[in-house]
């Protein structure tokens, strides 16, 4: 009997203890690592006379959720400023450009997520990008890391060293900036490692970046006139196994502050607001030192010094103003080197800069993108809420109303739908009226003249939302709720009830096509059905033109000539332009010095080129420009652990 019984007893207490195991590991995570202390009844029988019920107390470790734990050392908001205050910005920039001269480097560099010439940047913040290693060493002692005399690397009082792992790309860039700033880390007692991978990893969708599988990491973003910064730094936006490691928000940040500011961004139309909310959202960005901002990539401008009124700028392209360029000599043609060619003259479903180049010069600008903002062109005025031209109104909206989610699609509402409802996402019941926000706008465009001598017509407006929406929609086409166009040069649109772009007042379309056109078979092209367009001449090897200029000629992988428009006012100050493709670099130097080529596209200019054109410009023959470009370096901090 004993045997059997002590056999039974020691079965039911393992039952027992794997069942408390169980219940511990499907516990809800808490966001702190904890001892869970739980009373489980355990029966055991006893080899003694009377059998007894005890009561036992399991101590069962939970298993904390993946990245719900405070990092060790980034955790800490004084270790992160102490990094930021460690970074020397003139060296990191000084070992990648070490041709530039110190005011030039100097321009490069970040202190905020956007850049200084953008229209929301709230800066400077010379506090957070100073260099102060003194100032970082005092952060570090306060925050429990501590040098000893004669040591390399601080340590904290279980003798831990304070080492952090940098994961980036292997490229030489990286690898060149990133081995200075290792040497700048060392300077104030931090161990910097290295880890230099492939872009196919660091950047793909299963590893990486998205996988969160870093401590710091270092990558570019692209600063824009509008970027989602809610994917960026949006609380929901955090890339978890729960939620199917979706979202940028790689570091884990999620401040109340910011989040305010980020669902006014997400809801707020008006400038003065959105001007006021990306303020704040930087302050917060500052004030955690989350991320390390280094500095913008150089790119190169380069052209021949009997060019004038070339207007360099970071977020245009300078043929945007080509109507303007002037030579110093008595010749009136310009060429342009190009490092690859169009592959059709219906560039809006092309987004090579080679198409946007022949579209500024040959085909009409509706409106121009420089210094990280908008302008009217042909499309004037920009129409806003400010100037009347646009309207917000709250409508009701119930179950199997055409909306626009707060996922970014056009769907009939019905139970689970999420809206976005002042700037939160909101799941909707299913039976409730709600109210969402529907935007009216009032596209005008300005008296324009085809380049054979038609007018404009709000025909060719129809056709460019007939085209373009069809045939390269961009998200805007899909929240169209009505459309109206005329009796003029405009066109009304009235979106989906939840639409709320920040860049309501550009049209969802980029070019304006000539309904008068007549193609081979006969037909006008207003009649001719969008999907056609591609496989008519008439479109594709050229093009009516509402530009300064108008394509003639186009030798397929040589060159393609565009002449004087004569009906673009003001009329351009050059007859002919060429755009000559040239795709090696070192070839399409040479023919800018020798005079072939009076303008260099930026793409053919790498940082091998831009140093050597940087030394030639010296010579007084060429003109070179460097800008800060719209790609930014930066490290960001994982604030959790696995």
């Amino acid at each position: 009997m004993s045997d059997t019984h002590n056999t039974r007893s020691h079965l039911l207490v393992g039952l027992y203890l794997l069942v408390g195991l169980a219940l511990a590991a499907c516990a809800s995570p808490t966001p702190k690592p904890e001892i869970q202390v739980r009373e489980v009844t355990v029966e055991v029988e006893r080899t003694v006379v009377v059998e007894k019920v005890v009561r036992e107390t399991v101590i069962v470790e939970a298993t904390p959720e993946p990245f719900s734990q405070p990092h060790p050392i980034l955790g800490d908001a004084r270790v992160r400023r102490a990094l930021a205050l460690c970074v020397d910005r003139d060296a990191l920039v000084a070992a990648v450009y070490p041709y530039l001269d110190e005011g030039v480097g100097r321009a490069l560099q970040m202190d905020s997520f956007l850049p200084r010439e953008h229209w929301a940047y709230g800066g400077p913040y010379e506090d957070f990008v100073r260099y102060d290693p003194d100032e970082a060493a005092r952060l570090l002692d306060e925050a429990g890391w501590t040098l000893a005399q004669g040591e390399p690397y601080r340590l904290n009082a279980s003798g831990d060293v304070l080492a952090l792992k940098l994961t980036t790309t292997d490229a030489q860039f990286r690898q060149i900036w990133a081995e200075t700033l290792e040497a700048q880390f060392e300077a104030c007692g931090v161990q910097l490692v290295r880890q230099h991978t492939p872009a196919g990893w660091w950047f793909g969708e299963r590893t990486g970046l998205q996988r969160r599988d870093f401590e710091l990491a270092a990558f570019a973003w692209r600063a824009q006139p509008e970027s989602d910064m809610y994917a960026r730094y949006g609380c929901q936006q955090i890339p978890l196994p729960k939620n199917g490691w979706r979202g940028r928000n790689y570091m884990g940040w999620c401040d109340s502050g910011a989040e305010q500011a980020l669902r006014v961004l997400r809801s707020a139309l008006m400038r003065d607001q959105r001007i006021a909310a990306y303020k704040t959202l930087q302050e917060r960005f500052v004030a955690d030192a989350v991320s390390i901002p280094l500095f913008q990539r150089a790119e190169a401008m380069a052209w021949r010094s009997i060019l004038q009124n070339v207007r360099a700028n970071p977020t245009e392209l300078p043929t945007a103003n080509i109507e303007m360029w002037r030579r110093i000599d008595d010749r009136a043609t310009v060429t342009i080197g190009l490092s690859q060619e169009p592959a059709s003259m219906l560039t809006a479903l092309e987004t090579s800069s080679a198409a946007r180049h022949a579209a500024q010069i040959g085909v009409g600008a509706l409106w121009t993108e420089y210094d990280y903002d908008y302008q009217p062109r042909i499309l004037d005025p920009l129409p806003t809420l400010e100037n009347g031209l646009a309207e917000l109104n709250l409508v009701k909206t119930a179950a199997g109303d055409r909306v626009y989610s707060a996922a970014g699609e056009a769907v009939d509402l019905e139970k689970g739908v999420p809206l976005l409802i002042d700037g939160v996402a909101k799941i909707y019941d299913g039976a409730s009226e709600i109210e969402l926000p529907q935007l009216t706008v009032r596209y005008l465009f300005k008296d324009y003249v085809w380049s054979d001598g038609r007018p404009g017509q709000a025909a060719d407006i129809r056709l460019a939302y007939a085209f373009e929406c069809s045939q390269a929609p961009s998200p805007a086409c899909d929240a169209v709720q009505d459309i109206a166009f005329g009796p003029g040069l405009e066109a009304v649109v009235t979106y989906l009830p939840g639409y709320q772009s920040p860049t309501y007042f550009l049209p969802p379309w980029r070019e304006l096509y000539p309904a008068h056109l007549a193609l081979a078979d006969g037909r006008l092209l207003a009649d001719a059905p969008p999907e056609t367009w591609r496989d008519s001449p008439e479109l594709t090897e050229a093009r009516p033109s509402i530009g300064p200029f108008v394509l003639r000629e186009w030798r397929k992988g040589e060159m393609m000539q565009f002449e004087r428009n004569p009906y673009f006012q003001p009329a351009p100050a050059l007859e002919k332009v060429t755009l000559l493709f040239t795709p090696d670099a070192d070839a399409a130097i040479g023919r800018l010095l020798n005079g072939e080529i009076d303008y260099l596209d930026p793409a053919l200019i790498g940082d091998l080129e831009m140093a050597r054109l940087w030394d030639l410009g010296s010579l007084g023959e060429i003109d070179v420009t460097l800008l800060p470009s719209p790609f930014w370096e930066h490290v960001d901090m994982n604030l959790y652990t696995k």
